[in-house]
């Protein structure tokens, strides 16, 4: 899913939801160009220089991605 983190505080958001124990146990990554970073890890987001396009992948079962990716669609554009 591709998506724009605006600022600081859509970042912090994104790793908070990332770091949910709903989704503790898959993988969820940030990709921005040739750089791929842990969607949990506020540092890695953090070191994108926003506002940033990213795609966001989940490696999850079909029903979490959907639930998951709604959650992202209200945090970021």
């Amino acid at each position: 899913m591709k998506i724009r983190i605006n600022d600081t505080n859509a970042a912090r958001r994104l790793v908070t939801l990332a770091s949910n124990k709903k989704y503790a146990d898959y993988d969820i990554d940030c990709i921005c160009g040739r750089y791929t970073i842990d969607m949990k890890s506020i540092m890695g987001m953090l070191s994108f220089a926003l506002p940033a396009d990213v795609d966001i992948v989940i490696r999850a079962d079909e029903d979490v991605e959907k639930e998951f990716y709604e959650h992202v669609k209200g945090i970021a554009s």
